[in-house]
């Protein structure tokens, strides 16, 4: 879902040289990869199975907690393509459009 990485705003991340932030997040469904020391970070709810909102979930939960998000330069994740779950394929479908388009 691109619209999940809007707070990232690519363009500046792409010019930076050293780590900005915090981001300006709201609940607006931003699903970031944490990188945190895992001493400090809540756990994450395993009750999470399919597609259920668990890293927008996950994230909201830290900001409540009082973590902030910022970014680090030259540094990136690549998220490999997988077929729809049956639970995203219920919620949006499978039209063009559906469930399959956000994965691509």
């Amino acid at each position: 879902n691109p619209a999940a990485h809007i707070p990232v705003r690519i363009e500046e991340w792409i010019k930076r040289d050293q780590v900005y932030g915090p981001l300006q997040v709201g609940n607006d469904g931003f699903e970031p990869f944490v990188l945190g020391a895992r001493s400090l970070l809540p756990l994450y709810d395993e009750r999470f199975r399919g597609y259920g909102w668990d890293k927008t979930t996950h994230a909201v939960h830290l900001r409540a907690l009082g973590f902030s998000y910022h970014m680090l330069p030259h540094h990136f994740v690549i998220a490999r393509y997988h077929q729809p779950t049956p639970t995203a394929v219920r919620i949006f479908g499978t039209s063009p459009g559906g469930a399959d388009s956000l994965l691509r």
